[in-house]
């Protein structure tokens, strides 16, 4: 083996061993993916503190209903902290629908049965909707993807277009993060 094959062949081997140097400046700029199943790796503490205030706690998972909770501020039971929860809804063992179009439609039927205050949000996902009731956005991401993004100001506040606005800030982000 000639000495330019071999730094070709040893150049060829570093580019495997270390996948992102070469494309580094160009991987910064998109967001890194979440993780299936890991609802905490939707957002990032950082932004939910950008948009609901610090400091942002250690989440607590629940594995069990793909949840995560975020405690936000210096005591989230007091104003202005409160609790920012994420849920995976589809895909999900509780969710025995054939895809995420359609565990969206279920979602929002029975938030319809309910009679719950509902507003449908545009330039998020697919497709997404505020139930105001709830305090709930829910986010079809994209056909195999669907989210809850909840935030529970303290002292039962009932949730503001300004509170709205920033949970579609984050819901963006979680949807350029979509797993895949």
């Amino acid at each position: 083996m000639s000495r330019s094959t071999r730094a070709i062949s040893a150049a060829m081997m570093l580019m495997l061993v270390t996948p992102g140097i070469a494309g580094a400046q160009v991987d910064a700029k998109k967001p890194p993916k979440a993780t299936l199943d890991q609802p905490c790796t939707f957002v990032k503490k950082s932004e939910i503190g950008k948009q609901f205030g610090k400091p942002v706690g250690t989440p607590t998972a629940d594995q069990t209903f793909l949840g995560c909770q975020f405690p936000v501020g210096s005591d989230p039971a007091t104003p202005p902290g409160g609790t920012f929860t994420v849920v995976q809804i589809f895909p999900s063992f509780q969710n025995s629908s054939a895809n995420g179009k359609d565990a969206f439609e279920d979602a929002h039927a029975i938030d319809v049965l309910a009679n719950d205050e509902l507003s449908d949000v545009t330039a998020v996902g697919k497709s997404a909707y505020m139930n105001f009731t709830k305090g709930v956005l829910t986010v079809l991401a994209d056909k195999k993807f669907l989210f809850t993004l909840t935030w529970q100001p303290a002292g039962a506040k009932p949730l503001t277009q300004r509170d709205l606005a920033k949970l579609i800030t984050l819901a963006k982000k979680a949807v350029a993060r979509a797993p895949q």
